[in-house]
């Protein structure tokens, strides 16, 4: 098996894309935030059908002030984080991760770690967008895009990973 090499040099559309997957294609979270919404509303509609149209507004516009607030506060922290890392058109630099066969580093030329393959937690390949999501916690990724690969392919990792990361682990 040979060893793999992928830099990380995100786009500001890749963080974008890499964020959208994430926090808004989670769709669980995101039917719980529409139900909540959705029954704040339904109370305001018993509201105005029981004579009392102040209360009825109220619940209403309370529901898609919830429902609203959720995506500009999501869309104002992105814009935040792609401001202070200073993403644009052209790609930055921000760690390389070298896969061998009993586990994998990360150096980010401040740090160096090394971590086991069962440290892994999810695995989306996006053959869409040619980038790889590697979880190694539910919140947080590492994002390799396909035109990083320094040595291997794409394939070659996936074939790794599918090897070495727990089944569990697969989008």
């Amino acid at each position: 098996m040979t060893d793999v090499r992928v830099k990380c040099a995100l786009t500001e559309q890749q963080y974008r894309d890499y964020m959208k997957f994430h926090v808004l294609g989670n769709h669980t979270d995101l039917r719980r935030h529409i139900i909540l919404c959705a029954l704040i509303a339904a109370f305001g509609a018993v509201n105005f059908a029981a004579g009392s149209p102040i209360l009825g507004w109220i619940f209403v516009t309370l529901g898609l002030y919830v429902f609203v607030s959720r995506f500009l506060r999501f869309y104002m922290s992105v814009n935040r984080i792609v401001e202070q890392f200073g993403l644009g058109e052209a790609p930055k630099d921000f760690y390389t991760i070298l896969f061998h066969s009993g586990n994998f580093e990360v150096d980010n030329r401040k740090e160096h770690a090394r971590y086991p393959y069962d440290r892994i937690v999810r695995v989306c390949f996006r053959e869409d967008r040619k980038i790889l999501y590697l979880y190694l916690t539910q919140s947080n990724a590492f994002l390799l895009p396909y035109d990083g690969f320094e040595s291997g392919t794409a394939d070659d990792l996936k074939s790794l990973l599918q090897e070495k990361a727990s089944a569990a682990a697969w989008e």
